[in-house]
């Protein structure tokens, strides 16, 4: 039986937290063989029950360990959970096998919130090399083999698609550094991958065009990819200004980018009518022609410009038959329902297995009774205890 592994794209609120969970029979049970922890940052009064999902599933293996941690790049929304997740493992004689700091410019505040938590899991914070410089484990490859990795357990790898890139240049803001620098994970096993990209910005697209151009054959199907920095389209687009309008951007970069991954779905991490305005709507589209149709269904984004003259800029709930697209944010039971917030669960088994349209779904945490806007209030969902489907993973 081939193994299973599940990508959850946890709700935290506006930032990244994401565990992978890897089940060796391929059948998901309470106890994960293997535990990956890939960013952990959030809005902090939204997301303690994604820390809880990662806690309870940290101390359900018999080792007790977390085998892997990757931070993309050292924003708060994808670093400082680890202190809650720090806190709730305190005295629980959890381990870890290996963190990797990954983007440039650390705080000395920032890699304090990993090294404490790397205390707690046993490494010596010493160890821990932070801003790493450029790499990718694609270099140079021209077979799988070749390939190296971050991680490996039974088939599946964990590999660095690019890290630590360097931009200058006019208008390179510390802010564009630091996101440009993330680290681009990809999850896969032979068959099927995953790609996480952090806060990444079209520079680091660039670089991953680059990267797969010249080995096109090693990066199995990408089922899922993770909009980059939530889909700002800031950082997606070249001489982006804010009162711009989309004609004036170059979309080339994110067009390729979107055009050599061919993902077969498009998935937001992202609070419900949050500030940033992500993801916006215009940066989902670019993807949509190498997109799956799925069944009807909704997601919340921005929209940058208002859409055939007909929805005004903003905020708006689409439902969807053309594209797979979703986010941490939908509504249920459309097209009267009411918005929830949840997680985005990616599975990937052995061929034929899944049909790639069930090889993504949203789980529900909680409701948003007044439609989400800025005072709304989400009151948690409470599920009746019950084992994971194995139907879906045989």
């Amino acid at each position: 039986m081939p193994s299973l592994t599940r990508v959850m794209i946890l709700y935290v609120g506006q930032g990244m937290m994401t565990l992978v969970e890897i089940y060796s029979n391929g059948v998901a049970k309470p106890a994960a063989d293997y535990l990956a922890l890939i960013d952990a940052g959030g809005s902090s009064d939204k997301a303690a029950d994604a820390v809880d999902y990662v806690v309870t599933k940290i101390l359900a293996k018999a080792d007790k360990k977390l085998d892997l941690v990757s931070i993309s790049h050292q924003d708060g929304d994808h670093v400082t959970l680890l202190k809650s997740l720090a806190e709730k493992l305190t005295g629980k004689g959890v381990t870890c096998g290996r963190i990797f700091a990954g983007g440039s410019g650390w705080s000395s505040a920032r890699a304090q919130t990993v090294k404490d938590f790397a205390k707690v899991v046993g490494i010596v914070p010493e160890t821990i090399v932070f801003g790493v410089p450029y790499c990718t484990d694609y270099a140079g490859a021209k077979k799988r083999d070749e390939l190296k990795h971050l991680a490996q357990f039974g088939d599946v790898f964990f590999r660095i698609l690019v890290s630590g890139l360097a931009v200058t240049g006019p208008g390179i803001t510390p802010d564009v550094q630091k996101n440009a620098s993330s680290a681009m994970v990809v999850i896969e096993n032979g068959s099927f991958s995953v790609v996480l990209p952090g806060d990444a910005t079209y520079q680091t697209m660039e670089a991953a065009i680059g990267i797969l151009q010249a080995a096109p054959s090693l990066l199995p199907q990408v089922v899922a990819l993770e909009i980059p920095h939530h889909g700002a389209l800031r950082t997606a687009v070249e001489n982006y200004y804010a009162q711009g309008q989309l004609k004036d951007f170059n979309w080339t970069k994110l067009e390729e980018f979107a055009g050599v991954l061919n993902a077969k779905w498009v998935l937001a991490s992202a609070g419900p009518r949050n500030n940033h305005n992500h993801p916006i709507e215009e940066v989902f589209r670019v993807f949509y022609p190498w997109l799956i149709a799925i069944p009807m269904h909704d997601y919340t984004s921005f929209i940058f410009e208002p859409y055939m003259d007909q929805i005004p800029r903003g905020w708006t709930t689409w439902t969807n038959a053309t594209a797979a697209t979703s986010s941490t944010v939908q509504r249920l039971n459309f097209p009267n329902g009411v918005l929830a917030t949840g997680n985005l669960e990616v599975s990937i088994t052995g061929q034929g297995l899944l049909a790639t349209e069930d090889m993504v779904r949203f789980i529900p945490r909680s409701l948003i009774p007044g439609g989400a806007g800025p005072d709304d209030i989400e009151d948690l969902i409470v599920f009746a205890p019950a084992p994971y489907e194995s139907a879906r993973a045989t």
